[in-house]
């Protein structure tokens, strides 16, 4: 008994044995075979990338937040990095539109408004993109230093600060890579807006959105003075008789806590009311190279802003004490004591929610009732990253976004862009853009008056604008004061400035 016990053990160890071993050489069959197959499919295979990988657990590897980012060697396909105000999920749509176009895959009437997105959700891209949010006016100089100190610098920035990133040579000029794209030409872009972003001759930037200088309006004030709401081509009459009206609201009884005023600081209008007067004056006299202060417009503007203040109308024309005793350490817009203030239209959401149901816009005045004042615009671009691995397919695609009228009324209809100014022609793109906003009615207008633009050199020259802002902090209390004689300080501006 025991002998056959021990004959069946052996019997049974010497086939288990042979069973693993028949296991092993079924294991190794079966991944030579996956491997042959894999390298034939790679082999045969039209596509210059390997086949986008499926994430385990259905999540899209496509897009990505730069703070855990897939190293792009593992798949060996093209992934851009996008710095810009826009979200994830609206990134990813775009890239599946951008590709859905170049494949002719949209059918006929299918656009950027109502195109499925379950459709979007089928195409599979041959790159793909990582997604750095930035602030709505883009990314700065400080933010480019983060990133470079990261080891991780975007392919396409939103930048603004577009002239200091091309000093640098931390951006490269587009010319070569743009110059055959057709969303460039005049037909279907401003191309005023493109021309603000070419600097010493090379482009460096797309244009992707724009703003324009306003003034804004607490209607609770004008309420009060028993002014309905100002129309939006406002001139300088109109300025004068309103803020002569909220003035009258002030008695000698009332309180210095309790004093209304209609402007907040008029010298903010300096470098803008000379081009509402001349169209040929562009932003404070600058014309690109030089400079004239004794300009008939510019002295006309100083003149009316040294009366204005005079009469008591404005922030500025206090003394200290007096700002004092009226705010305290209170911000006179936020006390929603003052009828009007100098803003961008970028600001608008800040204000709308500051003040949801009295708040209102009115151009820069014109001289003439009626008319309107050139636009005081700034162009946010696009720009492409020197470190960019990809800056073809980077040019390319970042002007897909910014320019094609699909993309933009994609973009639009996942996230719209309050106070924002459409920088292509489409009358499509132009009613959507403002067809839910507050303001909507009043910078549609605008699209008229865009080719007549000039523009804020914060962006495109910020040397000329460093140059402003000093000469507007040491000149603008001598330029308001009007015991100064106006003809010597405009003799000594313009000999100070020019060439």
């Amino acid at each position: 008994m025991s002998r056959n016990i021990t004959r069946f053990a052996a019997n049974y160890g010497n086939n288990l044995k042979s069973s693993f071993k028949l296991f092993l050489r079924l294991v190794l069959t079966l991944l030579l075979v996956s491997f042959a197959v894999s390298v034939s499919a790679c082999s045969e295979s039209n596509s210059p990338f390997p086949m986008i990988p499926k994430a385990s657990d259905g999540s899209n590897l496509l897009t990505s937040q730069s703070t855990e980012t897939i190293p792009t060697e593992q798949y060996n396909y093209p992934i851009i990095k996008l710095a810009a105000p826009v979200s994830e999920e609206t990134a990813d749509y775009l890239v599946k539109l951008y590709e859905a176009k170049k494949s002719g895959l949209l059918g006929e009437g299918i656009n950027g408004l109502n195109v499925s997105l379950e459709f979007l959700d089928t195409i599979e891209p041959s790159f793909g993109l990582d997604v750095y949010t930035t602030s709505s006016t883009g990314a700065s100089v400080s933010s480019f230093n983060t990133w470079e100190q990261s080891g991780s610098v975007p392919d396409i920035i939103l930048a603004d600060s577009l002239s200091q990133l091309a000093e640098e040579n931390k951006i490269i000029p587009l010319n070569d890579l743009i110059a055959e794209n057709m969303l460039l030409l005049p037909s279907n872009i401003f191309i005023n807006l493109s021309n603000n972003l070419v600097i010493k001759n090379a482009q460096y930037g797309i244009p992707y959105s724009s703003s324009v200088e306003v003034i804004f309006v607490n209607n609770e004030v004008l309420s009060a003075a028993g002014i309905s709401q100002m129309a939006f081509e406002t001139d300088l009459e109109t300025i004068e008789n309103v803020s002569e009206a909220v003035a009258l609201l002030n008695d000698e009884d009332t309180l210095p806590e309790n004093r209304v005023l209609p402007f907040y600081q008029a010298r903010e209008l300096i470098p803008y009311l000379p081009s509402s007067f001349d169209p040929s004056s562009g932003y404070l006299m600058f014309d690109g190279n030089n400079v004239d202060f004794k300009k008939e417009s510019f002295e006309k503007s100083i003149r009316f802003l040294r009366e204005y203040l005079s009469k008591g109308y404005s922030v500025d024309g206090l003394s200290e004490e007096e700002i004092f005793e009226s705010f305290g350490t209170l911000d006179p817009i936020l006390a929603k004591r003052v009828a009007m203030w100098v803003g961008n239209s970028e600001e608008i959401s800040r204000w709308a929610n500051y003040m949801p149901y009295t708040l209102s816009i009115i151009q820069i005045p014109s001289l003439e009732p009626g008319e309107y004042s050139p636009s005081a615009m700034t162009v946010y671009p696009l720009c492409i990253s020197e470190q960019s691995q990809y800056p073809e397919l980077a040019a390319d695609f970042a002007a897909f976004i910014a320019l094609d009228e699909d993309a933009v009324l994609l973009r639009l209809r996942l996230e719209k862009e309050e106070g924002f100014i459409p920088v292509i022609r489409s009358s499509a793109v132009w009613e959507y853009a403002f067809s839910e906003l507050k303001f909507g009615n009043s910078l549609a207008k605008l699209r008229e008056q865009i080719d007549n633009a000039y523009f804020s050199p914060m962006v495109s020259d910020y040397a000329t604008f460093e140059n402003t802002e000093t000469l507007l902090s040491l000149y603008s209390d001598k330029l308001l004061n009007a015991e100064l004689d106006l003809d010597d300080l405009l003799n000594e501006l313009t000999a100070e400035y020019s060439g």
